[in-house]
């Protein structure tokens, strides 16, 4: 082999020696993932993993993580497409949790889906909780009549999610 030292330009003979049955010059082989081989972006190995130490089943095959990863990396690629939609409509650059609620709200495919979810934005407690903080009487500065109103509307609030549910 003939190899050109490239600071002095001089040319250099060198041989090349196998020891064993050796690579061959190949290079370490890198390892492959099996979310890489199944051109998917969600780890099948730890999903494959979970499933194991869940201890849904005493037998497992192969495909069961696979097929899994898949249907879930298509659902959250579904449902972040939406809420993305919902953000570029209310001329936000970034995601939210309300965009992701209106995104499965409104498209009735996933509603169907998460008929029997409930997402934290609906509950009347936290519509409550958001009202009452920062009402104030503007002439004295108190929150006692404002107070009443909003404990007034949150228990309003709350039968009607009793019924509801």
């Amino acid at each position: 082999v003939t190899q050109i030292n490239h600071s002095t330009h001089h040319t250099v003979q060198t041989t090349a020696t196998m020891s064993g049955k050796g690579k061959g010059g190949r290079g370490e082989k890198k390892s492959t993932t099996s979310s890489a081989k199944a051109g998917l972006q969600f780890p099948v190995g730890r999903i494959g993993r979970y499933l194991r130490q869940g201890k849904y089943a005493t037998r497992m095959g192969a495909g069961a993580p696979v097929y899994l990863a898949a249907v879930l990396e298509y659902l959250c690629a579904e449902i972040l497409e939406l809420a993305g939609n919902a953000a570029r409509d209310n001329k936000k650059a970034r995601i939210i949790p309300r965009h992701i609620t209106l995104a499965v709200k409104n498209d009735e495919t996933t509603a169907q889906a998460h008929t029997k979810t409930h997402l934290a934005s609906f509950y009347p407690t936290a519509i409550s909780l958001t009202a009452g903080h920062k009402t104030m009487c503007a002439k004295c500065k108190c929150v006692c009549t404002n107070q009443i109103k909003i404990k007034a509307q949150a228990k309003l609030a709350s039968e009607v999610w009793k019924k509801a549910t």
